[in-house]
């Protein structure tokens, strides 16, 4: 009988104007509408006026929980992999692929190759240190349906 595992959910927000400061009670209606999807744990719930720091908020989380597994729907087109499109675009240093990773001071493989099997078989999207799996792929080859939406796979 080991520890109680302790569970938290949290969302990190974008506000549509980031001057505008992100008040308790938007944070509480945000609270009061996503709470019911995380079965009683405390929702945490972070604000920010930027896409830039929504990002670096992002890899905070990642980094505090020291995360060994990422898991995402389509990697590659949606979750991380978009990400870091929005965060290439941002021209965000170093870049969001090396600071999700665990060593974010050191190039990792996909700023070195490109992987052009791995994009076709998998994500393509290396972090060192961590282990992406793409829930997509796994229901892809797992289950027979027509389509492999996220709504499809899920009902």
């Amino acid at each position: 009988a080991g520890a109680p595992v302790r569970r938290e959910s949290g969302v990190l927000l974008r506000t549509d104007d980031g001057a505008r400061p992100w008040t308790a009670a938007a944070a509480r209606r945000a609270r009061g509408i996503l709470a019911p999807s995380v079965g009683g744990a405390e929702l945490m719930v972070e604000a920010h006026g930027s896409e830039e720091a929504l990002l670096r908020a992002l890899v905070g989380v990642v980094h505090r929980y020291d995360a060994d597994m990422l898991v995402g729907w389509d990697l590659r087109r949606a979750s991380i992999g978009y990400l870091i499109e929005r965060a290439n675009a941002l021209k965000m240093e170093p870049p969001l692929l090396r600071q999700l990773g665990r060593t974010p001071t050191h190039e990792g493989q996909n700023e070195r190759s490109r992987d052009t099997w791995g994009e076709s078989v998998a994500t393509g999207i290396h972090l060192t240190g961590r282990v992406l799996l793409n829930l997509w792929r796994c229901a892809k080859s797992e289950l027979k349906l027509c389509s492999y939406t996220l709504e499809n796979v899920a009902a």
